[in-house]
């Protein structure tokens, strides 16, 4: 294997390991929220990650080989995805507020952490479109940081809130939280490429 390959694999590893965090997240969720709370969790997470998946609609596979073809182009075609993207988040949001209000209009709980929710699943799109461009740049060593350091902190704070009682809204609000640093990291790295 060669040097770069070694590298770029083993930074890899270490971001798909720290997504995993995660699921850590969600077992600690299911012991110290009410089965009422971790089911409004569970929903709002649910229907958030459906509707937000149809914000990239391949583009990010799109800009990894444009990419990969011509490394000048980068800013321009970052801004291009990105506008699309922006086009599409909006009204892949809008879908989910309107679903959450017509299906679930009797339950008060849930449409505020479905918003709370969503609003974090749009960074968290937003911030693996910049992964994906630091993907394309080879540079999975800052993909991996930005990556790490969100999970950590996401499973890090929530589980301190959860193990203090907080509850499901605050646990969206660290979601949110968190995936607005992720955003913030990916992009300022992208910035100084």
């Amino acid at each position: 294997m060669a040097p770069s390959l070694k590298k770029n694999t083993f930074y890899s590893a270490v971001t798909n390991v720290s997504d995993l965090l995660q699921f850590v997240l969600q077992i600690i969720a299911a012991n110290k929220l009410s089965a009422a709370g971790f089911g409004i969790f569970n929903n709002a997470m649910a229907l958030s990650m459906t509707f937000m998946a149809f914000s990239d609609l391949g583009l990010n596979y799109l800009a990894i080989r444009n990419l990969a073809r011509d490394r000048a182009s980068g800013p321009r075609l970052l801004a291009n995805i990105m506008a699309w993207k922006a086009v599409l988040t909006a009204v892949s949001f809008g879908l989910l507020i309107l679903t959450a209000r017509v299906f679930w209009s009797g339950d008060p709980e849930l449409q505020p952490v479905v918003l709370v929710m969503g609003l974090a699943m749009v960074f968290r799109f937003s911030s693996l479109t910049a992964r994906y461009f630091l993907q394309g740049l080879e540079r999975f060593d800052a993909e991996s940081l930005t990556t790490g350091v969100e999970q950590v902190l996401l499973v890090g704070v929530g589980t301190v809130l959860l193990l203090l009682n907080y509850g499901v809204m605050a646990l969206a609000w660290v979601f949110l939280a968190t995936r607005i640093i992720g955003f913030a990291m990916s992009l300022g790295i992208l910035n100084r490429l």
